[in-house]
């Protein structure tokens, strides 16, 4: 690239304020995110966590969640949040 997002860039305003929640179904026996992020250790890529879409701030949700635990979920995105 011809510049550097991180250096040519600078933040001047708040443009957005996300609330996101975690959820789980409750017959999944995990009381936590960090209870979640164990039982997704132990099963990488089988646990199904449902977005609003890829690159929504539900997903980049998850792509951090996933980054800060060092697990892997299997993400299916929907096409909004009704049908997620």
């Amino acid at each position: 690239m011809a510049y550097d997002p991180i250096r040519d860039f600078a933040p001047i305003t708040l443009v957005v304020r996300n609330t996101t929640i975690l959820v789980v179904k409750p017959d999944l026996p995990v009381a936590s995110a960090k209870e979640l992020a164990a039982r997704a250790a132990q099963n990488p890529g089988a646990i199904a966590i449902a977005s609003t879409g890829s690159g929504s701030m539900p997903h980049l949700a998850l792509e951090l969640y996933q980054a800060a635990a060092d697990v892997k979920f299997l993400h299916i995105p929907y096409r909004g949040a009704a049908a997620a």
